[in-house]
C-alpha cells in the first residue's frame, strides 16, 4: 500500500507541475482559461486506474526491497533463479523505476571486471 501511495504522489506531483504550465494550445476548439489541462487530468486518472489494477497482495515496499537488494544482486550475478527465490523483490524492481535504477547500478558494480 505504501508503494501505491508513493506512486500516486508521483502522478499527482507531475500532474500539478505540468498543469502550471498554462496550455495556450487549443484542442478541438477548447482553450482552458484557468491554466488546467483536462486531457492531462484524464491521463492521470487512466494512470491511477492502471496502478490500482497492477497492485498485488503482499507487495514489497521500496524500503523492504532495498533491504534485500544486495542479496538479490548477488543471486542475479550468480545466475540464480531469482523469480523462484525472491519473487516479491523481482516484482517490485520490475514495477518501481527508483528501485530498478538502484538495482542496475549495483549489478554494474558487481559485474565490473
Amino acid at each position: 500500500m505504501k508503494n501505491f501511495l508513493k506512486r500516486l504522489r508521483r502522478i499527482f506531483k507531475s500532474s500539478t507541475k505540468s498543469s502550471k504550465t498554462v496550455a495556450s494550445d487549443t484542442t478541438n476548439g477548447f482553450k482552458p482559461n484557468d491554466g488546467s489541462n483536462p486531457f492531462k487530468e484524464e491521463a492521470v486518472v487512466i494512470s491511477l486506474m492502471r496502478l490500482i489494477e497492477q497492485t498485488k497482495e503482499g507487495e514489497y515496499t521500496c524500503e523492504e526491497t532495498l533491504d534485500l537488494l544486495d542479496e538479490y544482486v548477488e543471486l542475479v550475478s550468480d545466475g540464480q533463479n531469482v523469480a523462484a527465490i525472491m519473487p516479491l523483490v523481482k516484482n517490485h524492481i520490475g514495477d518501481c523505476p527508483d528501485c530498478t535504477e538502484r538495482f542496475e547500478a549495483l549489478i554494474k558494480i558487481v559485474q565490473y571486471p
